[in-house]
């Protein structure tokens, strides 16, 4: 599993092959998701489970997928041992780009 965090990455990966685990967030209505999966906390709470300094909104965690083989003829991006969120969402927004 792996952790997402904020309502933008969370919604994407919500339309994505990934799926949702657990939900968490400070309010109900955010997310289309089915009904018990979203788990309320506080924004106290979710700052103790956020590896964010300044916590989002939301956390969620989903299930990574079995892997199958990588077409090779498209854009391939590998990371490894990523430490900072930010520089991930910068790594992504520049692939989409």
């Amino acid at each position: 599993m792996f952790v997402a965090e904020g309502s933008k990455v969370i919604e994407a990966l919500l339309h994505s092959r990934f799926t949702l685990h657990s939900l968490f967030a400070t309010t109900t209505g955010a997310f289309v998701v089915a009904p018990g999966q979203v788990q309320l906390v506080t924004e106290a709470e979710l700052k103790k489970i956020s590896r964010l300094t300044t916590p989002n909104k939301a956390l969620a965690l989903f299930k990574i997928p079995p892997s199958g083989d990588v077409a090779l003829n498209d854009l391939v991006v590998a990371l490894d041992a990523v430490n900072d969120p930010g520089n991930l969402g910068t790594i992504i927004r520049l692939c989409d780009w």
